[in-house]
């Protein structure tokens, strides 16, 4: 009978941080500025950081979009950002409901895809995509006698 109630006890302890922490719902909820809500936001990101949480903190040092009736959007580009995410989750959203003392908080993924450039490989390409970042670049070219290609 000891041996069953140690066990349990074990299970019991070994459970994540974030199931073992609660949030009283019965208290009014107040208003909060989106500065404030930055705050709060950052303040828990570097909290998962230091507890050498890594996945979830690249989640999270993202700033999120704040929607209607206190949604929280995070944005994701890919399926591992959302697996990190899904597990964060609830503990960012206790620590920010106690932090901002609003119990209608929820946070909501949204995955967008990443813009990908034009690739640039030779070094013509690369010498016209910095022409057109910096323009002076030319003169500086004719200046020195320099060739572009190799």
């Amino acid at each position: 009978m000891v041996a069953e109630q140690s066990v349990a006890e074990e299970k019991a302890s070994a459970k994540p941080q974030e199931e073992q922490v609660s949030y009283d719902s019965s208290l009014p909820d107040l208003d909060y500025s989106p500065e404030q809500f930055m705050e709060a936001w950052q303040k828990y990101g570097q909290q998962v950081k230091a507890e050498g949480r890594q996945g979830e903190y690249i989640v999270l040092k993202e700033m999120p979009d704040l929607a209607e009736n206190h949604v929280v959007r995070v944005r994701l580009t890919n399926s591992v950002q959302l697996d990190f995410f899904e597990k964060a989750k609830p503990a960012a959203q206790v620590y920010l409901r106690q932090a901002l003392q609003n119990s209608q908080i929820r946070l909501e993924h949204v995955i967008v895809k990443e813009a990908e450039g034009k690739r640039l490989y030779t070094a013509h390409e690369k010498f016209g995509y910095l022409l057109k970042k910096y323009p002076q670049l030319q003169a500086l070219k004719d200046k020195l006698g320099l060739e572009a290609d190799f």
